[in-house]
């Protein structure tokens, strides 16, 4: 584990524990690491800091509404577990077949225009790690770069 972010989240147990039990409660336990690998299937390597999130707590379970218990981060974002993270990206996944399926039935002009702006919408190396209830995500870019 990353042993700075392994410090800051056991601060971080310690503070939900004493002033937030029923959002510390919400929190599952570490999954498994098949669970944490299947979420790539080693076709590229999840971000070191998210393996050691879910080798810690595996997304959140207990959610009353919008704002309520197991709602840890801000604006109402869920944490996913490791197979909610797979779940996403694979429907991430989906959805860039389904843009170039319909993309190479259009006008091959219009293509040209078109071409990589899945990459601006979703993208097959991002894991979402979080969802609010308007279906808004939370990810982390696994794309290769500075950005």
């Amino acid at each position: 584990m990353t042993d700075g972010l392994d410090v800051t989240l056991s601060r971080l147990d310690a503070w939900l524990q004493a002033n937030a039990p029923a959002d510390y409660a919400a929190l599952n336990p570490p999954a498994a690491r098949d669970d944490i690998d299947s979420i790539t299937e080693y076709r590229f390597t999840l971000h070191p800091d998210l393996a050691t999130w879910l080798g810690r707590h595996d997304g959140v379970t207990a959610v009353k509404g919008h704002d309520g218990i197991g709602v840890i981060l801000p604006r109402g974002f869920i944490l996913h577990s490791a197979g909610g993270m797979l779940d996403g990206q694979r429907t991430q996944e989906e959805a860039i077949a389904e843009w170039v399926d319909e993309d190479e039935s259009e006008d091959p002009g219009l293509r040209d225009i078109y071409e990589g702006v899945y990459g601006y919408l979703f993208h097959a190396r991002w894991v979402p790690i979080a969802t609010d209830i308007t279906g808004g995500k939370l990810i982390v870019d696994h794309r290769a770069g500075d950005r």
